[in-house]
């Protein structure tokens, strides 16, 4: 196969992150920037599944988990951002030298809330339109641009990769801003059990990712529904809509409403597919479709708070599999 990326070379390399390491390590190693010591933990449709690092020790899994962890889990366990054979190794060095550039000059000033530059903006620009191309390459989490829209973003993306930061950052001030894109932001998080990677499953124009402290609103129509989308979230907008790249800094008080926002949107996606899988084996084994009593009945047991279940206990996909065919059965 060829690479994703530049599709030409062949996709040779091993253990490319679809997003960085450094956006997402505060989701997903309580804000150490080392890597192998990763825990990811993913709630969808069929329920929770988590990942983790090579190094991480089953003392730390167990408190996450509740539980000691399984060989079977160790031997299944894949990272939920990393792929093998998606990028070539020249692509994969290019995006490692862009990511460098974007951690080294355009994070400090961000999340410091200083003003960047006209030049660093268009390094952000660039920077995040390659992450969206790199969610959209690979599905990640059913994230996909339509097909005319990623070869377009592909294009600009390959236009500005390069084997220095330097170059990249030259290339960038080069290429035109054809679409807009919103980058949100806050500072560091205190905590760091409050943090999300969702990207958004029905927003097409706009598209939304919220990456743990950044939100990214990609506007490749122009349609001006920033201001929309950010209401819904119940965030503060700019003061003035700008095209090309806008640089905005979110209130804490901003934080915690994406934050709501984005449980609810993974709330809503766990019950609606749990509940299709629930009506789907209900009317399997028993012919008929359940009662709005039975639904209530089955998700009552599912969701039940009992502080002796975690997260990962609770939401587990063999125990979501379990109620499904308990409440299933003909009675």
């Amino acid at each position: 196969m060829n690479c994703l990326i530049c599709k030409v070379r062949e996709a040779d390399f091993k253990g490319s992150h679809i997003i960085p390491h450094f956006i997402i390590a505060p989701g997903i190693s309580d804000g150490s920037t080392t890597r192998d010591i990763e825990q990811s933990f993913r709630i969808d449709g069929t329920g929770s599944d988590f990942s983790f690092g090579r190094s991480v020790l089953p003392e730390a899994l167990e408190d996450t988990l509740g539980r000691p962890v399984t060989d079977e889990e160790i031997e299944n366990n894949e990272h939920h951002y990393v792929r093998d054979d998606i990028y070539c190794t020249q692509t994969e060095v290019q995006l490692s030298k862009f990511e460098s550039l974007y951690n080294n000059q355009v994070s400090p000033p961000l999340l410091n809330a200083v003003t960047l530059s006209d030049d660093l903006k268009r390094v952000a620009h660039f920077f995040w339109l390659s992450i969206i191309l790199r969610c959209s390459v690979v599905e990640f989490n059913g994230f996909k641009l339509a097909p005319d829209l990623e070869q377009e973003v592909s294009d600009e993306v390959n236009a500005v990769l390069a084997e220095s930061e330097s170059e990249i950052r030259q290339k960038c001030l080069a290429q035109p801003l054809t679409r807009n894109i919103f980058i949100g932001y806050t500072g560091e998080p205190e905590d760091f059990t409050r943090n999300f990677t969702l990207l958004h499953p029905n927003k097409k124009s706009p598209y939304l990712l919220i990456i743990n402290n950044y939100v990214i609103i990609y506007d490749y129509s122009n349609n001006n529904q920033l201001t929309d989308i950010l209401n819904e979230m119940g965030a503060t907008t700019p003061v003035a809509y700008v095209t090309g790249t806008i640089i905005h800094h979110f209130s804490e008080s901003d934080r915690n409403s994406i934050i709501r926002y984005c449980a609810a949107i993974g709330a809503d996606q766990f019950i609606v597919t749990t509940k299709a899988s629930f009506e789907e084996a209900f009317f399997h084994n028993r012919q008929s479709m359940p009662t709005p009593q039975q639904i209530s009945d089955f998700f009552t047991e599912l969701l039940h708070h009992d502080d002796s279940l975690l997260p990962t206990v609770r939401y587990d996909a063999s125990r979501v599999k379990e109620l499904i065919q308990k409440h299933s059965q003909p009675a």
